[in-house]
């Protein structure tokens, strides 16, 4: 192995600098620690399902690994029939955030406009806990506006921590 030069330029010491492809598995190194580790909880994609979220849907969060983002996939749903391929929306929410979400026990409320008129909208809710986060037993209902939380389905969960 080489030896690591220092040179001196007006009185300062600086280290020369070099690209990083000069330095073996670096690339791969990185790029794991920015793609990660997906853990997929829920795949109504694939087998074309959605569930409304409720409370009885709970999902963990690794707290040993280092959590980069969560992704929630939503999309329209006709009630009493199957989920709907358009009128979709990802979710991607900051692993830091999520955590300090989860030591506060808060929770977050997605709206979604699910048709073409202006008051047809619903709301999803997540709530965040230690262990990790489920829905709420309001996404499964009509609220007292008289708009059907179920007209939105999860479709997809997945968690992406970071490659050890």
């Amino acid at each position: 192995m080489a030896d690591i030069v220092q040179l001196k330029e007006n009185g300062v010491l600086k280290y020369l600098q070099t690209h990083a492809k000069a330095v073996e598995g670096l690339d791969a190194y990185t790029l794991g620690k920015i793609q990660g580790d997906v853990v997929v909880l829920y795949d109504g994609l694939t087998s074309v399902k959605g569930i409304y979220f409720d409370d009885s849907q709970v999902y963990p969060i690794d707290a040993s690994k280092t959590l980069i983002s969560l992704t929630i996939v939503w999309s329209g749903y006709t009630i009493g029939g199957t989920p709907k391929n358009y009128g979709g929306r990802v979710c991607t929410y900051n692993g830091e955030a999520i955590k300090k979400m989860q030591l506060a026990g808060l929770s977050v409320r997605e709206i979604f406009q699910y048709s073409v008129a202006a008051g047809d909208v619903c709301t999803k809710d997540i709530v965040f806990s230690a262990a990790g986060f489920t829905g709420s037993s309001n996404n499964a209902t009509t609220p007292a506006n008289g708009k059907d939380n179920r007209n939105i389905v999860l479709r997809y969960v997945a968690a992406t921590y970071a490659k050890e």
